[in-house]
């Protein structure tokens, strides 16, 4: 596997890869790297000829800036070494510098998505993203960019920025992996202390609920986001949101359709949790052995 810590190093050699006829595939991400990370590499080595990747904690999303991406839990020696045993041919992982340059000032903004679910609790995130993004397309030119559907408004948002910026690039969307409770697979959840994830099941549970509500033949979105709702109150955790939205657009629905989207988020008190679900298709294996 080629390192490289210098980005425009890294887009020349891309550049050379894909003018060799050969196709890319990206999987990108802010380090710690688990078994959903792992299933997203897995999908682009099955399907491409190349596989790249970065690995770059991105400032520019977080609240509170340099100080709260210092505060992310990752492991780049061992991130590198999981990456490298599924195959991935070539990485970036470039220092903060070289990404935002002394006197870099542009941002990449999609309005239609700001101040709403994650983003209103983490105002610079959407924008962080979509900027990280675009810079990433130009560096690593992939033919197909994967993505975890457990991130489901950072999903609609690439998807509205390759669309409106006539990206030559298909975005994949890969269903989330899940651990034996149901819960998706994400770098915060070796974080939790027993009582912690106990509890982070509760968003596993509204999906549940408002499966199941659905499979009655209620379409209404205020009953099924109600039902997800009660899943969450019933316990210590803190109800942030359940909705039911487009998972294309991530608009507000008033009524289920076949691209409708339950997700959910709850407050633990130290962490945040998160979930969603197409209604229309059938639940996980996980999420539902944990109704019996």
């Amino acid at each position: 596997m080629k390192v490289f810590d210098d980005p425009i190093e890294f887009r020349d050699h891309n550049l050379k890869v894909r003018e060799s006829g050969r196709q890319i595939g990206l999987f990108a991400t802010l380090g710690a790297v688990h078994r959903g990370h792992l299933s997203l590499v897995d999908r682009a080595r099955a399907e491409n000829d190349y596989v790249v990747s970065s690995v770059f904690v991105n400032p520019l999303m977080f609240n509170g800036g340099t100080e709260e991406a210092d505060a992310y839990p990752y492991d780049p020696a061992g991130d590198l070494e999981k990456l490298e045993g599924k195959g991935v041919d070539a990485v970036v992982v470039p220092s903060r510098e070289a990404v935002y340059p002394p006197g870099y000032v542009t941002r990449v903004t999609v309005p239609e998505l700001e101040g709403r679910y994650e983003a209103a609790r983490m105002p610079n995130m959407l924008s962080g993203i979509s900027t990280i993004c675009t810079k990433l397309f130009q560096l690593c030119v992939p033919h197909r960019w994967y993505f975890g559907e457990k991130d489901a408004q950072q999903l609609a948002l690439v998807k509205q920025v390759c669309k409106d910026l006539n990206w030559p690039t298909e975005i994949v969307p890969c269903p989330s992996i899940r651990e034996e409770d149901g819960l998706p697979f994400s770098s915060r959840n070796k974080l939790m202390s027993p009582e912690e994830r106990a509890l982070a099941g509760c968003v596993v549970d509204a999906i549940r609920a408002a499966k199941a509500l659905y499979d009655t033949g209620e379409r209404g979105a205020d009953a099924l986001a109600a039902a997800a709702a009660q899943a969450v109150e019933v316990t210590a955790a803190k109800l942030d949101y359940a909705a039911l939205v487009d998972r294309n657009s991530f608009q507000d629905l008033t009524q289920a359709t076949d691209d409708a989207l339950l997700v959910v988020a709850a407050d633990l008190g130290r962490l945040r949790v998160l979930d969603n679900h197409r209604l229309s298709r059938p639940l996980p294996p996980e999420v539902a052995a944990r109704a019996n």
